[in-house]
This record gives C-alpha cells, structure tokens and sequence, in this order.
C-alpha cells in the first residue's frame, strides 16, 4: 500500500474518531448532508478485478483502489449529492455491464454511503442493494467531467 493510502485511510479513521464517518451505511441509503466526498479510481472490470498486481492494494467493497482523492468543496458536494438523487428517482434503464471505475464515497456523521459510477456502460448503483440506474445525458456529462478532473492521467474509458 502506497503512502498516499495511508494517509488517507489515517484521514478517514481520523473523522470516524470524530463522529464524521463510524461506519459504512447500507448501500439503501440515499447520502444524507454531507461533509466530504472520498473519491475513488477503481478497477471495476471482471477480468481485472482479481489480477495479482491488484492484490495488496486497498479496496471499497469488492473494487481494488488505484487512486483516492478528496472533494471538500461545498457546491460541488451539494451538485453531486442533488445529481445522485435525481438519477435514483429517475426511470432509466441500466445496460447490462457493469464495471465501474469511479466509486464515491460521501461520508457524513452516520457513515458512508457509496455510489459506484460506470463511464462504459451510462450506469451508477442505485439506492438499493443491487440495484443499477441507468444515467441521464446529464449525469453522464458530469461524471465524465468530474472524472476527468480527479483523475487527469486516465483516460475514460480505459482507466480503471
């Protein structure tokens, strides 16, 4: 595990110590007020997922970590947070791939809800377990900036 991990799980235990984030909530819950946005590059396609170089590297649910990065800006929280919740209560149909390659974490005093997001396929998870929403030209466009943004060395399509 690279230093940058540590720090930031020592980042994350440090808030969990302070009530901001004491465990992860169900993947249910919808993400209430929240106070930071984890933001992951994961490696979400099957054939990679279980590689050996991927192996000791830290992982969100079942998806390995390639790089972890922080959004603290409260407008931009706020953006993703409505965004999330309008694509939940939305009637799109999902693909059937799925192999994310951003997951977000927005941590707020109750824990941690995670959204997995697929730039591939136009899905994110959905507010049950199990459950793919297929995204709207909109939240696609944002994901697609967002991930951009964070991840300026990967390309969208081939960097998970």
């Amino acid at each position: 595990m690279n230093s940058r991990c540590l720090r930031v799980f020592a980042v994350v235990g440090l808030l969990a110590g302070q009530g901001f984030a004491p465990a992860l909530a169900s993947a249910s819950e919808s993400p209430g007020p929240t106070n930071l946005i984890v933001a992951y590059r994961i490696e979400g396609r099957p054939d990679k997922v279980d590689a050996a170089t991927l192996q000791d590297n830290p992982k969100v649910e079942a998806y390995p970590i390639l790089v972890i990065t922080f959004i603290t800006s409260a407008s931009q929280i706020e953006r993703l947070n409505t965004l999330v919740a309008a694509e939940h209560k939305r009637a799109h149909n999902p693909s059937v791939c799925f192999y994310p390659g951003l997951a977000l974490g927005f941590v707020d005093r109750a824990g941690v809800t995670n959204v997995f997001v697929c730039l591939e396929c136009r899905n994110l998870s959905g507010s049950k377990p199990d459950q793919l929403v297929g995204m709207s030209d909109e939240a696609f466009e944002e994901f697609s900036s967002l991930y951009t943004k964070l991840f300026a060395s990967g390309k969208r399509g081939d960097a998970r």
